[in-house]
């Protein structure tokens, strides 16, 4: 009963921890700094850069989970496990992001950490990607095409040259071209 309280206490300590993190630097993305108020085409990268960063440190939370949970008996890792601080990383990354190789597994309660990590990771990983697809389309929508580039005007914005829309129709199941209305059957 105490090893399943401790187990569940380091789990939900890098939870909560990693959440925090993610929290924090989607924040910090979305409060804007300096640089990409000023250069507004940089925050997309800026963005993508500051994520990896938050993820890995989400992973690293989740590692040191790993070895406090060994530490204190609540499993062990087999395989091509040395033990070592790359070790933990690896195994975090491998389960953060779903891969899961094999070449290393969790055993006893530890397991539940390493499922719960995966879980965890999906929802963070899901959370940049659409705060991300957010920001591009707000990019987009205030940076249009250059003029010079021989930019044409649609009904969805802005496009280069030669390059046509296409919409989704729901109902037939079939594309069709934005400027002439879809005919049937």
């Amino acid at each position: 009963m105490i090893v399943s309280i401790g187990n569940f206490g380091v789990i939900l300590a890098a939870i909560l921890l990693s959440t925090s993190v993610h929290y924090f630097f989607l924040r910090h993305l979305n409060d804007g700094g300096w640089l990409a108020s000023r250069y507004p085409h940089l925050r997309l990268g800026y963005g993508v850069l500051m994520a990896l960063i938050a993820h890995s440190l989400e992973v690293s939370l989740f590692a040191i989970a790993y070895l406090v949970s060994i530490r204190l008996g609540f499993g062990t890792l087999e395989g091509e496990f040395t033990g070592t601080a790359a070790d933990y990383v690896y195994f975090s990354y491998a389960a953060f992001t779903t891969v899961g190789f094999g070449d290393i597994t969790p055993t006893g309660p530890l397991r539940l950490l390493a499922g719960v990590e995966a879980l965890t990771g999906l929802v963070l990983i899901t959370w940049t990607a659409s705060y991300l697809y957010i920001e591009m389309t707000r990019l987009w929508k205030t940076q249009p095409w250059s003029p010079d580039k021989g930019a044409i005007r649609s009904k969805r914005g802005t496009l280069p040259s030669g390059v046509t829309t296409c919409s989704w129709n729901i109902d037939r199941g079939r594309t069709q071209s934005p400027r002439a209305p879809y005919s049937g059957r």
